[in-house]
């Protein structure tokens, strides 16, 4: 592991402030030292108070505040154009209401200084999502299914745990028009994957959400599920049609 290189992780949050004031400690303790950005999507629960407070013990994280929803996807693709801009050599995005084990932050890193992308699988692991409510286990087993059948992937692309080498050739596939909320891990995932990019999967295990309201409510999961299902229509209608 190099420290010298320069290294941010992306957190998406919605009032999460009581999973922050862990995971922030959590991920300064980390050899790799990384800058911590931040994207809230109007949290009312103290999160912006809190980071105004502790400003001076917490330089290394940064802020972007967005009054209104604009979903989980935008937040993604608004850390990354953050850390091309910053000039960053990597990005690692995650949640960050304890669902992701911060250790496996320094795992994503050590893979992804060999690749463009590193994936996470929870579904490498026995345990896999047996803590998740239902509803987010419908929707996560669904989705890994779907993919795999129509698409011929064991990639686990609706992970949020990934890493980005922040290389030009990944910033023209990344920084693209793409969905904006859930369904923004399938179209990139299967833009990487058929854009030649060289990519990993490492096994990580995820824990009950401890802190903050899910972002994954039913309206959103079906529309997940929907584009998912159109991307499949597009997909496999563009190599038919291609083959005439």
């Amino acid at each position: 592991m190099t420290v010298s290189n320069r290294i941010l992780v992306i957190l998406p949050v919605i009032n999460e402030l009581p999973g922050l004031k862990i995971l922030l400690p959590e991920l300064n303790s980390l050899k790799m030292k990384p800058d911590i950005l931040i994207v809230d999507d109007g949290s009312i629960d103290g999160t912006r108070e809190f980071l105004t407070e502790s400003k001076r013990s917490l330089s290394n994280v940064y802020y972007l505040r967005r009054e209104l929803r604009k979903g989980i996807g935008r937040a993604h693709l608004d850390g990354l154009t953050f850390a091309f801009l910053n000039k960053y050599d990597f990005a690692i995005t995650m949640d960050a209401d304890l669902t992701h084990n911060p250790k496996d932050v320094e795992r994503v890193f050590d893979s992804v200084i060999s690749h463009d992308i590193t994936f996470t699988s929870r579904y490498k692991l026995s345990q896999r999502l047996k803590r998740w409510s239902l509803l987010r286990r419908v929707f996560a087993y669904g989705g890994h299914l779907v993919t795999f059948l129509f698409f011929k992937t064991r990639i686990d692309m609706s992970s949020g745990l990934r890493g980005y080498s922040l290389s030009t050739a990944v910033k023209e596939v990344m920084l693209q028009d793409y969905p904006i909320n859930y369904d923004f891990f399938f179209a990139s995932a299967h833009k990487i994957i058929d854009s030649g990019l060289s990519y990993d999967s490492i096994a990580i295990e995820v824990g009950r959400r401890e802190y903050g309201k899910s972002k994954m409510t039913f309206i959103l999961g079906a529309r997940g599920v929907i584009s998912l299902l159109r991307l499949i229509i597009i997909t496999k209608f563009t190599f038919f049609h291609g083959r005439r």
